[in-house]
């Protein structure tokens, strides 16, 4: 049974999504172009096999969340804290986006964690629309306050909500030289 929900539960989401572990959150609209266009394979060990198929876009919003790694794990690179921290990280996205994800289905409404094994949507271009960062040299994105160490999540769902914007950012302000977009991030990450 599905729950209606207020106009503004986008600030709700968002608050759960923190609640659940997520650093920043933000919310995109789906089009057509935020799919891939096929299937890039599940393992045959858990008995899904659907590489090369076509994937037909039906979840409407994607709620994207970030969570930051820990900076003196990831500057320990290219030592074995740095491989630590990102799988203990990627851990907490999949905690936190398989809970949203039944949070959503609670309320009635479809929706579907992303997960190092299930893909629809490639991230980066999500977290940019989501408002989470901008694209870095680096083709990852550039968090304000967290640079590129961050990993990203996101939860696809049915649930309309009110989608944010991407941040803009005025040239002087984001450089385009290669590797200062990640050095002169406030949380100098690298």
């Amino acid at each position: 049974k599905r729950v209606d929900v207020p106009k503004d539960f986008h600030k709700n989401i968002k608050e759960i999504a923190k609640h659940y572990g997520a650093s920043d959150v933000g919310i995109v609209k789906l089009k057509d172009d935020h799919f891939y266009t096929h299937s890039g394979g599940l393992s045959t060990d858990i008995g899904i096999d659907n590489y090369g198929e076509k994937i037909t876009p039906s979840f409407t919003h994607a709620i994207v969340y970030i969570i930051p790694m820990d900076l003196d794990y990831i500057n320990r690179a290219p030592h074995y804290e740095e491989m630590l921290e990102t799988e203990n990280v990627y851990l907490n996205i999949a905690y936190t986006g398989s809970r949203l994800a039944l949070y959503l289905k609670g309320l009635g409404y479809r929706s579907v964690f992303q997960s190092e094994a299930f893909y629809l949507t490639p991230l980066v271009p999500l977290a940019y629309d989501a408002g989470l960062g901008e694209i870095g040299m680096t083709n990852h994105i550039v968090h304000p306050v967290y640079g590129d160490r961050i990993r990203i999540g996101a939860v696809l769902t049915t649930l309309q909500l009110q989608a944010d914007k991407p941040i803009e950012y005025g040239l002087e302000d984001f450089c385009k030289r290669c590797a200062l977009c990640v050095m002169n991030c406030p949380s100098k990450s690298i």
